[in-house]
């Protein structure tokens, strides 16, 4: 609950890096995999719609279990193998999520969770939001980097 209480005044250049490695990855992979990534405009209700409702779901209910259960605060002092060791456990746990949610949960259409371009992209993003967590000691940075991901994929990019 602290890591929810934490702020980001202050604490948005330790997300920084992070966020730009994760999305140079992203970008790269995506647009080098045009075929499961296609880019679309879309609908305006889509745009009103789905950005509050995504901060939810994903974003805060994954990162609260991924990075608020999976890292504890108490990780961002220890060494940097052990963080290393931590965040790469939780990425995963992370990545594996998405093929069993596809196989197993899903209510809606995930057979991207399965393609390889896309898993590359969530081991990124789980690497990312581990470390902008463990920097800013707040869940609100990967939660924000996790719904910009969900967000633009949602709207621009085909899903």
């Amino acid at each position: 609950m602290l890591s929810l209480r934490t702020s980001l005044r202050g604490r948005w250049s330790k997300m920084a890096l992070p966020f730009a490695a994760y999305l140079v990855v992203a970008l790269v992979v995506a647009l080098s995999s045009m075929d499961v990534f296609p880019l679309s405009l879309p609908p305006l209700w889509k745009v009103l719609v789905l950005p509050p409702l995504l901060v939810i779901f994903p974003s805060l209910l994954e990162e609260a279990f991924f990075r608020g259960v999976l890292l504890p605060r108490s990780l961002a002092e220890a060494e940097p193998l052990n963080r290393f060791a931590a965040v790469s456990v939780s990425t995963a746990i992370f990545t594996v999520w998405h093929p069993l949610n596809h196989w197993l949960i899903s209510f809606t259409d995930t057979s991207l969770f399965v393609e390889p371009a896309f898993l590359v992209i969530v081991v990124a993003l789980g690497y990312a939001c581990g470390y902008a967590y463990l920097r800013t000691r707040s869940l609100w940075a990967p939660i924000l980097i996790h719904w910009a991901t969900v967000v633009m994929w949602n709207l621009f990019f085909g899903r």
